[in-house]
């Protein structure tokens, strides 16, 4: 017991950047969310969202939000705390994809392969697919929406698709990933839908955005494909 409080005690503390920089990542969330219990806290922008920042531990039991306080004792600036984040997102936190089914019950995600080749392998093939849909997360599942980030994964499906991304935001857990050309409504029918479903009771402390996004394959960028008038 002496131990584990030691242990959490060193943990909470988190005395120098030295002891936090190889755990820190980034995680998108909604535009409101610059402010934590009013207090402003370090962020960058994109797009019409932000990026935030948080330390991420292993039993992920001790996670907490890098605010300016904690940058002041660290005596780093953001610079250094986006460099980090970029550098440790991908490796801690990977992007996982998963085939989506919409059934009575609401959206089931299907399992497509054990590793991102064999995955993107199972994608190439949608000719035969009638409205293709695929879930955009990461492995832990909790703030996933971030995989977006990874502008060069979306350029790998879209070289696959041969065709620019729907990309809907569904949660701060993930984004809905659609073949522009093979998608069943125009982009503002699926703003409003977005819109619709961020509406939802349940969907309270889990809303990203009211816009929809399209990953523009020949720019090779994610764009604001339609946003609430």
């Amino acid at each position: 017991a002496l131990f584990y409080l030691e242990r959490k005690s060193k943990i909470m503390k988190q005395g120098t950047f030295e002891d936090v920089k190889d755990r820190i990542i980034y995680v998108l969330e909604n535009a409101a969310a610059a402010e934590k219990d009013g207090r402003p806290i370090p962020h960058e922008d994109y797009l019409d969202m932000i990026k935030t920042f948080r330390v991420c531990r292993h039993d992920r039991d001790y996670d907490f939000n890098v605010t300016w306080d904690d940058l002041k004792k660290w005596g780093v600036g953001l610079e250094a705390v986006v460099e980090s984040a970029n550098r440790n997102s991908p490796v801690l936190n990977p992007p996982m994809i998963y085939q989506v089914a919409c059934t009575i019950s609401g959206v089931q995600p299907i399992t497509i392969g054990d590793s991102m080749d064999e995955i993107l392998e199972n994608m190439a093939d949608i000719e035969d697919v009638t409205f293709p849909m695929y879930m955009l997360t990461n492995v832990s599942e909790q703030y996933g929406a971030c995989s977006i980030l990874n502008e060069s994964l979306l350029g790998q499906i879209a070289d696959l698709w041969e065709d620019d991304i729907v990309l809907l935001p569904s949660s701060l857990h993930e984004f809905l990933m659609i073949p522009y050309s093979k998608s069943r409504m125009n982009l503002e029918e699926w703003q409003e839908t977005v819109s619709t479903m961020n509406g939802m009771d349940f969907m309270e402390d889990s809303v990203l955005s009211d816009s929809v996004y399209r990953y523009d394959r020949k720019n090779q960028k994610v764009v604001i494909g339609y946003c609430p008038k």
